[in-house]
């Protein structure tokens, strides 16, 4: 009897020193099979047969390496100062956020600040109270109303401040 030849493609030799690498730097799947110039499915196969794993199970085990690598890289960074480095890591593990807060004139809260209308009715009811009297209040709100920062008129001793 003769003996039968194997037919067929002859199978992917894997380098699996090379993958382990590129898992090592964090590459995906498509990536690495790029590198190997085979398939998705190859890659699988060749893992299943070889490593006894699924190809996504080796290379998650394998990327962590890198991953320890990277953040003990990272937390050398931030001991030699680097200013980026340590934000960064403040804000993965300390939780820190960078607050954006708008404000008003001299540092005051932006929302429930009075409105220009508010600002104008209580320069009118500070001028009433102070005895100013009414055609004096009158040209001291067409003032306002016409210029936004124009000054308030002095009732008695006390100065009314300025529109802003």
């Amino acid at each position: 009897m003769a003996t039968k030849s194997k037919m067929g493609r002859p199978r992917f030799v894997v380098n699996w020193q090379i993958v382990d690498k590129l898992c090592f730097i964090q590459c995906t799947e498509l990536e690495i099979v790029s590198c190997l110039e085979c398939s998705v499915d190859t890659i699988n196969r060749a893992c299943k047969r070889e490593k006894k794993k699924t190809f996504a199970e080796y290379r998650s085990q394998k990327a962590e390496g890198g991953k320890h690598s990277l953040r003990r890289m990272q937390f050398e960074a931030a001991k030699k100062g680097s200013g980026a480095m340590l934000i960064w890591l403040g804000k993965q593990y300390l939780g820190q956020r960078e607050r954006s807060e708008l404000t008003g004139a001299n540092g005051e809260p932006l929302f429930g600040q009075p409105g220009r209308e508010e600002l104008i009715d209580r320069a009118i009811a500070r001028m009433m109270n102070n005895g100013v009297p009414a055609d004096q209040t009158l040209g001291a709100v067409r003032a306002l109303l016409g210029n936004n920062s124009a000054p308030v008129e002095q009732a008695g001793n006390e100065t009314l401040g300025t529109i802003q």
